[in-house]
């Protein structure tokens, strides 16, 4: 089935010791066929030496009237 799924999580607000954790509103969009569906996320992490670390999670999400929960957690290095 042909889709795409975006993460946005703009606007997170660093703490002090380079860690977040806050819900972000449509900070999930499905799209899938011509439906195109966006869900509130939580949106954690931290960066420690450039290195971040953050996950994504659904909350309260259904699609077609079905309740699922999804999450996700990305890794990642800034180049130099």
């Amino acid at each position: 089935m042909p889709g795409n799924v975006t993460i946005d999580a703009n606007n997170i607000v660093l703490k002090p010791d380079g860690s977040f954790s806050q819900t972000v509103d449509k900070g999930i969009l499905i799209k899938i066929l011509w439906k195109r569906t966006a869900y509130s996320a939580k949106v954690s992490g931290k960066i420690v030496n450039n290195v971040l670390n953050f996950t994504v999670t659904s909350i309260n999400a259904s699609y077609l009237g079905i309740s699922f929960m999804a999450s996700i957690s990305f890794k990642g290095t800034k180049q130099a």
